[in-house]
């Protein structure tokens, strides 16, 4: 078979494969099987290449498209549900499993090292029914370049006593072709990236070439091998042939070898192949020849393990070649009847590629409400009589002699055993002829193709009296989702998600920890013809996440971030703009970059676009932009500005997070203009498998070292006591594993930890910080690793180091090779590892939010895990410690305001030469202030509220100079302050904006103090407010600790907290009326109390000067948090008592402020208090006798102030 022959891309397997190789072997044999898997994917067909036919633009080619960009979601991908139960319908000896996470997977029943061994002997494919015969037919279709080749050839089969080398031999590879292949498949960056472009030395074919599927270590991955005849001896060839060399030493680069044998030298090639013997015993080659010397579709045995192997691959070599046919017009979706022959030289496919093809392409069509059902395939099979077997006898096959005959729309000659050229495909009388076969190498690279999205319907459609839910649709998404990610079912939540995602909508999802927000993006973007970006916030979670959708088959992603070095890099951004992958992760400071913008803008001219905008933790918008990652911040105009749509129109903007608050979730919306009804919340944290606890620390010195060695100790106690406490919390659920120490802390026979302890430190440095506490791990518990985040600005000369420790580690616990990770929190943020027993707090993180997520990283697995924190209750040492994060990113009012002067007075000097108001202005402002003295975070703060007020447009970074280039039109007063008025509108109800208007001048100083001012008074206020919050849930747990779960579980499923936020207009309002209610329906009831103290806590991390909420949550405290013992009162907690005072006099301060009466308001709550608590009375009376001296103190003030105005300054 000669002739011109095109790669594609398209690879399958079963789950039978690689779980059977990975219950016998080590993890070394796994990777080798995805080796040969990823060789087999690249198969050659004579397809020619033809413009795309289909209209992109209409419903229909998006639809084609989004098939196309789905099958080559992954080189290779697993094989769908229907062709995993086909093989285990055909073939037998498979079943099919869910674990408790509802993961499904395909196991064979008898996984002996026999089975394994033939399922990856298969994949070293050669067919035995084809000799030395390919020989002569290269000659005589001038394949072979010269008689001299021909000898070679037969000399070369000779020598070895291999006639199945010849299967191997590719003939005429461009060099051009080695080189681009070890460039682009992302192996050999730095080698090759400063030799680029390699089509410049011209289309140089070597005369030979062997490749091997898989890269070992100390041997090479493939051999070139070159017959210099006597015309290299003429000068002007010699000449060439310097330029020849140049090339063959960057495929040398490449871990190739060169052998060049010279045409005077005939009697010694022998011995130079000799040289490369090491080569020729490689292991694949090895079995190549025991394959072709015993064929294993002689015995059943081997017949069943060469199906189950390659048969997946085949059906995906079909329907690729369906999908081709049907992008170029050969086929259309508008035919009813398409009439297929396919010829099976080899395994059993054809039955199971066209009936799996034809239930994707309705699948597809219904769930996108396209009315006409898909072509059905009337198909006839030809086969040979060595894979003639009883298990398919019943499909009706023909013999392969009959095929000549056939004359329907398109006959495919399939082989997966067979290389390209070995053998002529038959010609049948059908209108299209399509060969497949094998390719010798990889040589190509995968495109995604871009079409105008698909706007689904609604899974569910809402009316005044019902839901109505599209179940047949549902259960569509549901069979795509277990061929896909093997999930048996969707999760809470992810439903509503996936359903308005679909829909084109700007979403943000609020899930659980564990609750599958992952899968909502990644199953949309499969669903969808284009690209999407992730906007992750740390570098080890855009890694995790590019590695999780690796570990699910799904490869066409990419990162780009600093741990990349620059060519690294550059190569990255190339996939995305050449639309080589379907997914890339990102930093929200990647779009402040200019060649970064760039490339996206680039992106749109090669027309390649994007399906959607995920932004990932997207409570880092508010909890981060604010604070120290401003580009947060501007991360939703630049995504709808840069992230160019088909249609033109703003791209999807897909914010996911997991438990943020009420007010840092409406802050992601607002910060990301998505409306209000596009906010899907999962409000359910119950996670049964969770148990908490707070653990005292008794250390009442607040010297950092003795705090520090004290939680040690508690430390190891608590990692020596976790076998008992999880046994324990067993009691829930007798299905759940009890453990030993042994269990919890032992390995597997394949050295791989079983569980997982992750330890949070606030530190990444110092007694506290994760070296020092990794440090003081007792041995005996396993292997410690340590996880940090960025550098310091300190240690910016060892960020590299400290960079690539950190993800060695990462990927260490991951892997289970070790089981303990003591890290900051920047890890974990979206880490699936399903087998953490615990997670441990060394200090009680910034929120109730932030502790719920992050001991959410345990017991994934379903299996019980503890959740715990270490408490220094004896002193606020731990506070202190959570409060000077804030302090470092918030250094004053008056610190902050004079920077944004000084930026303002270089804006206004840009305009000192008389600056029109179309003109816009360059301004470079260094990262450090002119005089070197502003932290970079101050510098970046400021130059983001000059955008709020409208002093900047905009602004890139440039990290090689360390300024920020900022772009500036000049603008009258008024446009000034209304921005700032817009600013605080959208925060703010009416009355309070215009309050703080009243004082407000043009003058861009005054607005900029005055923006300051706000963003202190509100921000810091809120931060201390969730620090107080989550110290309380700390001294309930010490007091209570079975309470404890109920009361995180309440904080955010109170029955009291929506009512509560009607009432208060969402936490901004509050009067006499709300408390009044709220007391009236507790009654005194311990239960409705535990909500009503829950509902507060949430609303009051948001709104900290909310009154009747401080006073309701005082309220549920002194009832809750005391008793009576002899008459005399006695506290559960003393501390959450005192806290609720201060709560109760901030509550009155704040009705003062209102301008209620604070004696009216505490009469109501101590007439309450006391029909349910008498023994109170002494201390709502003193509070009384309080109040009433603040009454008298403001009288007086007020009556000097108005004796001062009215009589002294006249």
């Amino acid at each position: 078979m000669s002739g011109s022959h095109r790669q594609l891309i398209a690879g399958a397997f079963s789950d039978v494969v690689i779980d059977a190789v990975r219950i016998v072997h080590k993890d070394a044999q796994v990777e080798a099987t995805k080796d040969m898997l990823l060789s087999l994917s690249f198969f050659e067909t004579d397809i020619p290449t033809k413009d795309i036919a289909v209209a992109l633009d209409e419903p229909k080619g998006s639809l084609v498209a989004t098939f196309h960009n789905l099958i080559q979601r992954g080189a290779p991908t697993r094989a769908s549900i229907f062709l995993e139960q086909y093989l285990k319908s055909t073939w037998g000896g498979v079943e099919q499993h869910c674990d408790a996470t509802g993961t499904l997977s395909y196991r064979a029943t008898d996984a002996t090292k026999e089975f394994v061994r033939d399922l990856f002997d298969a994949l070293c494919i050669v067919d035995p029914r084809v000799g030395t015969e390919p020989i002569q037919r290269w000659a005589q279709t001038n394949e072979l370049g010269s008689g001299l080749e021909k000898r070679f050839v037969v000399g070369f089969v000779k020598q070895h006593k291999n006639p199945c080398l010849v299967q191997v031999l590719e003939l005429q590879r461009s060099l051009t072709n080695i080189l681009n292949y070890a460039y682009d498949s992302g192996e050999h960056i730095e080698d090759l990236h400063s030799r680029r472009p390699f089509d410049r030395f011209g289309r140089q074919c070597v005369d030979f070439s062997i490749e091997l599927p898989r890269d070992r270590e100390g041997q090479k991955k493939g051999l070139v091998i070159e017959i210099d005849g006597s015309q290299h001896l003429n000068p002007v060839q010699e000449h060439l042939d310097g330029r020849r060399d140049d090339v063959l030493g960057l495929v040398k680069n490449v871990n190739w070898s060169v052998l060049r044998l010279k045409s005077g030298d005939i009697a010694n090639w022998g011995s130079r192949l000799d040289e490369h013997n090491a080569f020729f015993q490689d292991r694949y080659l090895k079995q190549l020849r025991a394959n072709y010397e015993s064929p294993l579709y002689d015995n059943p045995a081997g017949l069943r393990a060469l199906s189950i192997a390659l048969t997946p691959l085949a059906v995906a070599r079909i329907q690729r070649v369906l999908v081709e046919l049907l992008l170029n017009g050969t086929l259309s979706l508008n035919t009813p009847v398409w009439r297929i022959g396919i010829i099976e030289r080899d395994v059993d496919c054809a039955l199971a590629a066209c009936r799996d093809f034809e239930s994707t392409l309705g699948d597809l069509l219904a769930l996108a409400e396209l009315e006409d059902a898909p072509p059905r395939i009337e198909l006839t099979i030809f086969d040979t009589k060595d894979f003639r077997c009883q298990q398919t006898a019943q499909q009706g096959k023909q013999p392969i002699e009959n095929a000549d005959q056939y004359k329907g729309d398109v006959v495919i000659d399939v082989s997966v055993l067979q290389r390209w050229g070995l053998s002529d495909p038959i010609r049948a009388k059908a209108t299209t002829a399509v060969t497949i076969r094998s390719a010798h190498s990889k040589s190509s690279r995968r495109h995604f193709l871009s079409a105008k999205p698909i706007t689904y319907p609604p899974l569910a459609t809402t009316h005044a009296d019902r839901t109505d839910v599209d179940l047949p649709r549902i259960a569509v998404l549901r069979n795509l989702m277990q061929s896909i990610f093997r999930k048996s079912n969707f999760r809470e939540g992810q439903l509503p998600v996936i359903s308005m995602a679909l829909g084109r909508n700007s979403i943000v999802g609020l899930l659980p920890t564990g609750g599958g927000k992952s899968i909502t993006y990644q199953i949309c973007t499969l669903l969808q013809p284009g690209h999407t970006i992730v906007v992750d916030p740390i570098k080890s979670l855009m890694e995790d996440q590019d590695e999780g959708l690796k570990r699910n088959w799904i490869d066409a992603t990419v990162f780009v971030n600093s741990n990349l070095n620059q060519y690294e890099r550059a190569w990255a951004q190339e996939q995305i703009l050449k639309g080589n992958v379907l997914l890339s992760f990102v930093s929200p400071e990647r779009f402040m970059i200019d060649r970064f913008r760039s490339d996206m803008r680039q992106m749109q001219r090669a027309e390649k676009f994007f399906s959607y905008c995920v932004i990932d933790e997207a409570h880092c918008v508010s909890e981060w932009g604010h604070d120290f990652r401003t580009a947060y911040l501007r991360l939703g105009d630049n995504a709808r500005k840069y992230c160019t749509t088909w249609t033109g129109d703003s791209v999807p903007l897909f914010g996911l997070t997991a438990t943020a608050s009420f007010d840092v979730l409406t802050d992601v919306r607002r910060e990301l203009e998505i409306p209000k009804d596009h906010v899907v919340e999962s409000l359910s944290i119950q996670r049964p498998e969770l148990c908490f606890g707070i653990h005292g620390v008794s250390e009442r010195s607040t010297n950092r070292e003795s705090v520090a060695r004290a939680k040690l100790l508690e430390l190891n106690a608590l990692l020596a006591s976790l076998p008992v406490l999880l046994t324990k919390h067993r009691a829930c659920n007798s299905n759940w594993p009890s453990y030993s120490e042994q269990d919890l802390y032992e390995r597997d026979e394949k050295g791989k930890y079983l569980n997982g302890i992750l330890i949070f430190c606030p530190h990444a440095s110092g007694k506290l910080g994760v070296e020092a506490i990794a440090s003081g791990i007792d041995p005996r518990f396993g292997s410690v690793g340590t996880f940090r985040g960025e550098p310091s600005d300190g240690e910016q000369k060892k960020k590299s180091e400290i960079s690539k420790m950190s993800g060695r580690n990462q990927r260490l616990f991951l892997n289970n090779d070790t089981n303990i990770l003591v890290a900051t929190k920047a890890f974990g943020m979206g880490i699936d590892k399903p087998n953490v027993r615990a997670t441990i707090h060394m200090g009680f993180p910034s929120s109730i939010e932030s502790f719920v997520q992050e001991a959410g990283r345990a017991g994934r697995d379903r299996n019980p895990a503890y959740c715990a924190i270490l408490y220094n209750n004896e002193t606020d040492f731990d506070e202190e410690i959570i409060s000077w994060f804030h302090q470092q990113n918030f250094q004053g009012a008056d610190n902050d305001t004079r920077i944004l002067h000084g930026l303002i007075e270089r804006v206004k000097a840009s305009y000192a030469n008389g600056t029109t108001g179309n003109e816009v202005r360059q301004i470079l402002l260094p990262f450090n202030g002119d005089d070197g003295k502003v932290s970079k975070s101050d510098t970046f703060k400021a130059i983001h509220r000059l955008c709020i007020l409208g002093l900047l447009d905009d602004y890139v970074v440039n990290n090689n100079e360390k300024a920020v280039t900022a772009y500036s039109s000049k603008r009258l007063g008024e446009y000034y302050v209304k921005r700032f008025k817009d600013y605080l509108s959208l925060y703010l109800s009416p009355r309070r904006v215009e309050s703080l208007m009243k004082t407000t001048e043009n003058e861009r100083l005054d607005l900029a103090a005055k923006l300051v001012k706000y963003v202190y008074d509100n921000v810091a206020l809120k931060r201390g407010r969730a620090i107080k919050e989550m110290r309380a849930i700390c001294d309930g747990g010490l007091t209570d600790p079975d309470g404890l779960a109920k009361a995180l579980q309440l904080h955010f499923t109170s029955k009291y907290y929506q009512p509560m936020m009607v009432d208060t207009e969402d936490g901004r309002t509050f009067g006499l009326s709300v408390l009044e209610k709220y007391m009236e329906l507790t009654d005194g009831s311990t239960d409705l109390l535990e909500h009503v103290r829950g509902s507060c806590s949430r609303i009051l991390a948001d709104n900290p000067r909310n009154g009747a909420i401080l006073v309701l949550r005082a309220y549920s405290v002194f009832l809750l948090e005391t008793r009576s013992e002899s008459g005399r009162l006695a506290y559960r907690s003393e501390k959450l008592f005192n806290g609720a005072l201060e709560d109760l006099e901030s509550g009155l301060e704040e009705y003062h402020n209102l301008g209620t009466d604070p004696m009216s308001v505490l009469a109501i709550f101590k007439t309450d208090v006391l029909s349910h608590a008498h023994y109170l009375t002494p201390v709502l009376d003193d509070l009384a006798a309080n109040q009433n001296l603040k009454k008298q103190t403001r009288w007086i003030r007020s009556f000097n102030h108005r004796y001062h105005t009215e009589h002294v300054n006249n």
